[in-house]
């Protein structure tokens, strides 16, 4: 029976109902009186019961009728207030947005525009992870993800590119000083090279130079997981290192790093954000996508910087 019931069945019930003259309750509802007439008969035939008697003039509620329109008026009630509540989440960007991010860059990039996009959405509320370990987005319920590295979604995902992550070959000025010179990637070997282990190739630095893309062997005199722990060491004299432009731009700028090697540097590979696939995507997330995207466009401020 559950079935039969419309919400615009039960609209125009009520609204016969409410006027008791199907005249006035047509008018209300934009609808030619007959063709309301037609549709309550159409109702009460698929209920098996009628709903009205019909007078000269007006019309009342049968027993059946009364019955059914305190149901009729509730769940109208309750239908309109779930439509109001889903659309503050359409028109207005609301909710909890959990994030997932690479921990450098999360700390480094993402962390000083939090209250920026805090200002202009302040109805999110934003959970923020930090992690160097590939997370399963649908599994562990995030909103979405950045990634760095080769562009790649996965099953059940949508991505956008975000930014290219251009690296480069580095040493601060007092490590440099007094050591032999550094002119082609095959001095490297006789120097201290600092590697971040979870590099896709191994132990291995892939170049592109005047002549194209070359491997240089890595030895490395300090290797970690952590590209922070790898920023702090190089600047600290440690040795030459292979970082991300967000890493060190500043540093460069400011001369407290020296770019080894400028015309030797890797295919920049690509900062992403996904996200999980859905037929309407939820807007915390589209803004929070749109706002980094307008953020770093046409470039992010690392790459200028650098």
């Amino acid at each position: 029976m559950l079935s039969r019931l419309s919400t615009h069945a039960l609209t125009e019930f009520c609204a016969v109902a409410a006027h008791l003259n199907f005249a006035r309750a047509a008018g209300s509802l934009n609808l030619h009186a007959s063709v309301l007439s037609r549709r309550i008969k159409a109702l009460e035939a698929a209920l098996g019961a009628p709903l009205f008697h019909r007078h000269t003039r007006s019309v009342s509620l049968t027993e059946a009728g009364a019955a059914l329109l305190p149901h009729a008026q509730d769940l109208l009630s309750r239908l309109g207030d779930a439509e109001a509540v889903v659309a503050r989440f359409s028109s207005e960007p609301t909710g909890v947005l959990r994030l997932s991010l690479p921990t450098s860059f999360g700390q480094i990039a993402i962390a000083p525009l939090l209250a920026d996009f805090r200002r202009l959405y302040p109805a999110i509320d934003l959970e923020v992870d930090l992690s160097d370990h590939y997370v399963d987005l649908i599994e562990h319920g995030f909103d979405a993800a950045i990634r760095i590295g080769v562009r790649a979604a996965g099953a059940g995902l949508r991505t956008r590119t975000l930014a290219e992550n251009h690296r480069y070959l580095c040493a601060s000025p007092d490590y440099l000083a007094g050591r032999d010179a550094i002119r082609t990637p095959g001095d490297l070997a006789a120097h201290d090279l600092l590697h971040f282990s979870p590099l896709a190739t191994g132990p291995v630095w892939r170049l592109r130079g005047p002549k194209g893309e070359m491997d240089v062997a890595v030895r490395p005199a300090v290797a970690t997981d952590n590209a922070v722990v790898l920023h702090r060491a190089v600047r600290d004299g440690a040795g030459v290192a292979l970082l991300a432009g967000f890493l060190i731009a500043e540093d460069l700028a400011a001369g407290r790093l020296v770019e080894v090697l400028p015309a030797y540097r890797p295919k920049p590979g690509i900062i992403s954000i996904v996200f999980p696939e859905q037929p309407i995507q939820a807007r915390k997330t589209r803004v929070f996508i749109d706002f980094l995207v307008q953020r770093w466009k046409p470039a992010p401020p690392w790459h200028r910087t650098a």
